[in-house]
């Protein structure tokens, strides 16, 4: 791992123009061992020292020490690309093949990628990524390439926009949910050929939003789940009249029954 780190950072060095060399890894307990091993170091130009405030977590405390080494680079450039591996980068999406089913923004653990609730879209935030490749795994059509990276813009602190499309209305009441492409392909590949999608009343249920399509299939009255009348809902008052009338009527037969025995 400390290997992996110390490439990481030779490679940002060198693609900077500060070149290789700026560290060194010793792996030495003896004192007079280690003070040979730093008169053997190279004697390469030191990066002049930063005067930022190292506050935050671990990952912007090495943004900003990143971005210092980028402000006094001999040859600054704006990307410099990684191993595979590394634990900076972006990702793309094929959006022809993406659905917009956001599976991929539930996977991510750091939060580099980005939903709207209004609308079908998917943000990423490059300065977030950590290259962990769980979005990429989760996807189901497969449609997410990792490219490790460091990027030195405005534009990887920024949220940018990786795929959005159109969102599909509720042909009942308007409501807007799903991907409209993703909902015009699945009422293609069912009508007429599920049995359940036989009618144009089973496929428009299709076109309703959750809501819409629970109070359609109840309003068909083929569908097995019909039931009768609602049932008289009684309050505690109610009950306490029908009561009251149950006790007087039996009263009053209880009395009548008496007066014709007497009779």
């Amino acid at each position: 791992m400390l290997e992996e780190t110390w490439e990481l950072v030779e490679s940002i060095t060198e693609g900077l123009g500060h070149g290789r060399g700026q560290i060194c890894i010793i792996d030495e307990i003896d004192p007079d061992q280690v003070e040979a091993l730093l008169w053997q170091t190279s004697d390469s130009s030191p990066v002049p020292a930063g005067n930022f405030l190292p506050i935050g977590t671990k990952r912007s405390r090495s943004y900003l020490a990143l971005g210092h080494l980028h402000d006094t680079a001999p040859t600054p450039v704006d990307r410099i690309p990684l191993a595979e591996g590394a634990p900076f980068g972006r990702i793309e999406i094929d959006t022809e093949g993406c659905t917009l089913c956001q599976a991929c923004i539930s996977a991510c653990p750091v939060g580099a990628l980005l939903d709207d609730p209004d609308r079908p879209w998917i943000g990423f935030q490059e300065e977030a990524c950590v290259q962990c490749g769980l979005c990429q795994s989760t996807c189901p059509e497969n449609v997410i390439t990792l490219v490790p990276q460091i990027d030195f813009t405005e534009e990887a602190k920024k949220p940018v926009t990786l795929n959005e499309a159109e969102p599909f209305h509720c042909i009942r009441c308007g409501t807007p949910f799903g991907v409209k492409q993703s909902i015009e392909r699945i009422v293609e590949k069912l009508s007429g050929v599920h049995s359940m999608y036989m009618q144009q009343s089973q496929i428009d249920r299709v076109r309703m939003c959750e809501d819409c399509r629970v109070t359609a299939t109840f309003e068909d009255q083929n569908t097995p789940m019909v039931a009768g009348p609602r049932p008289a809902m009684y309050t505690t008052e109610e009950d306490l009249r029908l009561r009251e009338e149950r006790q007087k009527n039996k009263e009053k037969n209880v009395a009548d029954s008496g007066s014709g025995e007497h009779s």
